[in-house]
């Protein structure tokens, strides 16, 4: 996915995915944090670019 060009379609299918697992979070009645939740966002959003980048960010919470 690091090769992965972030058009308007990736970034919405992220999105997707990042709504899905926070709505999955709150089945089990568990709760990211919000620095969690906003990396989540930043990578939903593109501004955090690779799920590898996305790893770093969320082992150094």
């Amino acid at each position: 996915m690091s090769n992965e060009e972030l058009t308007p379609e990736v970034l919405a299918r992220r999105a997707y995915h990042v709504r899905n697992a926070l709505a999955s979070f709150s089945l089990e009645g568990e709760y990211p944090s919000k620095e969690a939740e906003d990396l989540f966002n930043k990578f939903a959003s593109g501004e955090i670019e690779t799920i590898d980048e996305l790893r770093v960010q969320i082992n150094l919470l």
